[in-house]
């Protein structure tokens, strides 16, 4: 993921330098286009210079259009990328953050704990006799049994809540 979200933003700048060149050069071109232009005694190699260079710069015109969509596509794909990463890190049933992200943030939690050396709390909670009410209600009661436990643990835990439903949904 890291990788994919690096080449994004390489990408990105890659195409903003391309675009920023080649509106730089079409400005350019049209200068030089000007003065050629005013040329009494252009001649007829003049003429076809001018020719070339109005073809350049129409090109141009289609290279920098191209490059301003394909900045625009990067800026999606970031965006798609972005909800792609928090969709992965959370648990589908409760909307809390999954096993993935539990491990990312408490490996995160523990480094500055032992950094500041401040204490780390971990709590863990356990339904009892969940297995029961699956096999005695169905996996919908038991579904909607977590998703009750997920939204008080939220609501007690100032957002520090991670999924109940890592550890329970298999008992």
């Amino acid at each position: 993921m890291a990788k994919l979200e690096t080449s994004v933003d390489e990408f990105g700048k890659t195409t903003r330098d391309a675009k920023t060149a080649t509106s730089e050069y079409s400005s350019a071109l049209q200068q030089h286009m000007g003065e050629l232009e005013q040329v009494s005694k252009a001649g007829a190699v003049i003429n076809e210079l001018a020719q070339i260079a109005r073809a350049m710069m129409e090109r141009t015109r289609l290279v920098e259009q191209e490059m301003t969509r394909s900045e625009l596509q990067t800026k999606a794909l970031k965006r798609s990328l972005d909800q792609a990463r928090k969709s992965a890190e959370l648990d589908h049933l409760t909307g809390l953050p999954n096993r993935r992200a539990f491990e990312t943030r408490l490996d995160a939690e523990f480094k500055a704990a032992r950094d500041s050396r401040e204490p780390l709390c971990v709590a863990f909670c356990d339904v009892d006799h969940f297995k029961l009410v699956n096999d005695t209600h169905g996996h919908e009661a038991g579904d909607r049994v977590l998703k009750v436990v997920a939204q008080n643990l939220v609501r007690i835990s100032n957002d520090g809540a991670m999924s109940p439903a890592t550890a329970v949904r298999n008992s």
